[in-house]
């Protein structure tokens, strides 16, 4: 193991059966799954304009469509903890 966040970014699935555990808003959508801090960034169009958007979509699936909020959030918190900044 590499990292906490190395871990983290290989453990969709392991957060998917930890959240289905939990109560949710119901509204099922296409979630990606992979909704991370190293999964976004900046890229251009093919009109040459620069846009902030995901990018790995791979592991799309049905499920509510918090998970993806959760897992971006959890990411910030492990990134976080690795490089020993403060959180609350």
């Amino acid at each position: 193991m590499a990292s906490p966040f190395t871990f983290y970014r290989g453990s969709a699935i392991l957060q998917a059966h930890d959240l289905s555990r939990i109560s949710n808003t119901g509204l099922v959508m296409l979630i990606c799954g992979e909704a991370h801090l190293m999964n976004f960034g900046g890229f251009a169009t093919p009109e040459r304009q620069l846009v902030f958007d995901l990018n790995d979509f791979d592991e799309v699936a049905l499920g509510p469509w918090e998970w993806d909020i959760k897992r971006l959030a959890a990411s910030f918190m492990v990134a976080a903890r690795h490089m020993r900044l403060s959180c609350p």
